[in-house]
Order: C-alpha cells, then sequence, then structure tokens
C-alpha cells in the first residue's frame, strides 16, 4: 500500500486473515498465516506497480519472532491458547527481547482458545510499556495485539424461528 509503513501494512494485512481452519498447533497457524502476508504483499495485481518482492520468512532460534517480515523490520508473535497469567509474563519477557531485533516493532497475533480475562490483561500491560517507550510522544517501537482466536469469532444473533401455535398462527389457551 503506497506511503504506509511497511509495520502498518502487515497489521492491516493481518487484519484480513482468517485461518483455513482451527489447527492443533500453533506451527500450523503461523505457515497459514505466512502464505497470507506473502501472497497480500508479493501479488498485489496492480499493474502500475507489478509485483514486489518482500521476505516473509519463519524465523529460527529462541529470542525471536515467530516470523520476520522485510529485512526484520516487522516481527510477527503467535500465540496460541492464551490462558494465563505465566503466559502474559514470559510474552512480555518475549517482547524486551525483541525490542532490539525488530526496526518498526511487532504484531501479537492470538489464534486458538484465548481467555478474555487474559487478552485484556495482556493489553493493559502492553500499553503501560508503550506508554513508557514513548519519547517526546515519539513512539520508537510499536506493539500491536491482532485476537483470531476461536473465541472471538462473532456467532450469529439470528433469533429462531417461531412456529405458530396452530393453523391460524392464534394461540391456543384451552384454561382460559
Amino acid at each position: 500500500m503506497f506511503g504506509m509503513s511497511l509495520f502498518y501494512e502487515v497489521f492491516e494485512i493481518i487484519k484480513q486473515w482468517k485461518p483455513q481452519q482451527k489447527y492443533s498447533n500453533e506451527l500450523e497457524y503461523r505457515n497459514d498465516l505466512m502464505d497470507f502476508i506473502y501472497n497480500k504483499l508479493n501479488y498485489s495485481g496492480n499493474i502500475f506497480f507489478g509485483n514486489r518482492s518482500i521476505l516473509v520468512r519463519k524465523e529460527d532460534g529462541r529470542g525471536l519472532c515467530d516470523i520476520a517480515v522485510g529485512n526484520r523490520q516487522v516481527g510477527i508473535e503467535l500465540k496460541k491458547d492464551l490462558k494465563s497469567k505465566s503466559q502474559i509474563n514470559r510474552l512480555q519477557g518475549q517482547i524486551d527481547d525483541y525490542e532490539d531485533d525488530y526496526k518498526e516493532g511487532i504484531i501479537i497475533v492470538l489464534v486458538g482458545n484465548v481467555n478474555k480475562y487474559v487478552e485484556n490483561e495482556l493489553r493493559h500491560k502492553l500499553q503501560k510499556k508503550l506508554n513508557k517507550s514513548n519519547v517526546f510522544g515519539l513512539q520508537q517501537f510499536r506493539i500491536k495485539l491482532i485476537n483470531k482466536s476461536d473465541n472471538n469469532i462473532r456467532k450469529s444473533t439470528r433469533k429462531p424461528e417461531q412456529k405458530p401455535q396452530n393453523i391460524f398462527g392464534l394461540k391456543f389457551n384451552p384454561f382460559g
């Protein structure tokens, strides 16, 4: 997308992503998301600008995100089945490590079954961290959180059809 930083372009792409299915592990979600990001970034179908060649790769090793975009400009960390405070604390430590490795920032993507209260606590802690990292109103490092978990999918709000009480649609009360 023209004029947009790679970080925000990737963020907008992830917002569009819907996992192909419910996967049993984080690696399958990672591969699905990597394919989606790669195709959206590199095959725009724009006849004026043509296709691009932006690197999207899985990261290997401790202290790195699950996916890197660009030349480690954007890191993407997936978290499947986030349910506890200890998982949040571990994630906070990971984020601290990532600040030196990804130039524009990281995007945390929640998948699987996520406890809404744990998600809310994570959002609160991330916001506190961002408020501390602002220097003269300029944010040096960006962190965004996207919930793509199973329990974040909106359920149908359709009301069940009401069947008439008799063939004329009138209520019948034998005692009344």
